[in-house]
Formats: structure tokens, sequence, C-alpha cells
């Protein structure tokens, strides 16, 4: 038996909705998700229904993980929190790039990063207009 049965044996997506719904989180799983393969406002998860089998428990981890950050940060949905309040560590920087991985790894199509250049060029010229 290869380690990748065993695995979806152990942790399906199953168990991993009822996980999360065990600790109060509403979890949808048949919606648009805003346009996204996943959304987490506050204490809710929704996952949207054109996110392929394989990839549902990988959008459900990354939101999960927004709603842990949420708990510990209340501001970061609107302020974009920070990675600081997460890990208490030196090395931000390198956590932050290896996130950014992560991020493209779950969404290809991600625009995150596209974001972030935006925002970098927002606060230049706001900069520069004071």
């Amino acid at each position: 038996m290869s380690l990748n049965c065993i695995e979806k044996k152990l942790f399906d997506e199953k168990k991993f909705l009822d996980f999360l719904v065990a600790q109060g989180i509403v979890v949808k799983t048949n919606t648009r998700a805003r346009g996204n393969l996943g959304i987490c406002y506050k204490n809710r998860i929704d996952i949207s229904k054109k996110v392929e089998k394989g990839r549902r428990i990988s959008v459900l981890a990354h939101e999960y993980a927004h709603k842990i950050h949420y708990d510990l940060e209340k501001n970061s949905f609107s302020m974009g929190g920070s990675l600081e309040k997460l890990f208490d560590n030196e090395d931000i920087a390198e956590i932050r790039h290896e996130l950014v991985k992560v991020t493209q790894f779950v969404d290809e199509k991600s625009k995150f990063l596209e974001f972030e250049s935006q925002k970098a060029q927002i606060y230049s010229e706001i900069k520069s207009l004071e």
C-alpha cells in the first residue's frame, strides 16, 4: 500500500470539512466564492464549485490559514495583516517569499503578485504627492 493511499484514508475532504464545522466555521462548497477559488471572511469559508476535486483540500487549507490569521489579528482582512503576528521569527522576508510560492502553487492564476506590485506603485505615488 502506497503512502498516498494511506494519507487519503486518514485525511480526506469530508474529514477536513467536519473538522472545520466542528470549530464553528460555516463552510459553503457550492458557491462562486466571489470569483476566487475560495474566500474566507471572519467565520465563513466559501469554496468555488469550479475547483477540481483534487485541489479542494489545498484551497480549504489556504482559506483556513486566513481564518487562523483573522483570529490572531482581527484587522487582517481590512489592513492586510502582518506575518510578524503569525511567526515569532527574524526571517520574515524568507517566510513571506515561501508563502508567495505556496500561493502560486495553490492558485497558478493568483493575482497576488500583481496586486502587491500595484500596491507598491500606489504607495510610491502617494509619497511623491506628499
